[in-house]
């Protein structure tokens, strides 16, 4: 999940192979900056800066995807659910996530049956609410009682001072 804070293809970094295989997915309305991948690179090799700031970034993704990792292993799939909400409210800055059950099941990696139940006891615990195509979420401190607090952990190293000088 990626807000203003990232960049889509930061791992063409690494190489043309490793931009290939991935796909984006426009979850929430906003706005976004486009340019082809050799522009990209010529600006990494003009700018040792950027070069720091994108593999910094890069760093703390790899953060993301080894404690979404753990996460799936060691959460419950409510606590997963409250965890992810959280997440996007602080990628897009609002109390309503613009997200289908379906769309969170993919998110989860877990069938819709399961957000369902998910959502249920958190809309029952009075922390959220379903609308067609959102989820409101009512209760702000309640749901990050509710969360595992994963996302947490990544929200803080997204918020690490830069190395770069």
């Amino acid at each position: 999940m990626i807000g203003p804070e990232g960049v889509v293809g930061v791992t063409a970094l690494l190489g043309a192979r490793a931009i290939a295989c991935h796909r984006a997915v426009i979850q929430a309305p906003g706005s976004a900056l486009r340019m082809p991948v050799t522009s990209f690179r010529d600006c990494l090799d003009r700018m040792p800066v950027l070069r720091e700031r994108c593999l910094d970034y890069l760093s703390t993704i790899i953060v993301q995807i080894s404690q979404t990792a753990a996460c799936i292993s060691r959460h419950r799939l409510s606590e997963r659910c409250a965890d992810r909400l959280l997440a996007a409210c602080d990628r897009i800055e609002s109390r309503e996530v613009p997200l289908t059950h379906s769309m969170l099941a993919r998110i989860l990696g877990v069938r819709r049956a399961g957000v369902t139940v998910a959502i249920g006891v958190l809309q029952n615990a009075g922390l959220v609410r379903c609308g067609r195509g959102t989820i409101e979420v009512l209760d702000h401190a309640g749901l990050e009682q509710a969360a595992c607090g994963c996302s947490r952990l990544v929200r803080d190293q997204f918020h690490q001072p830069l190395m770069c000088s």
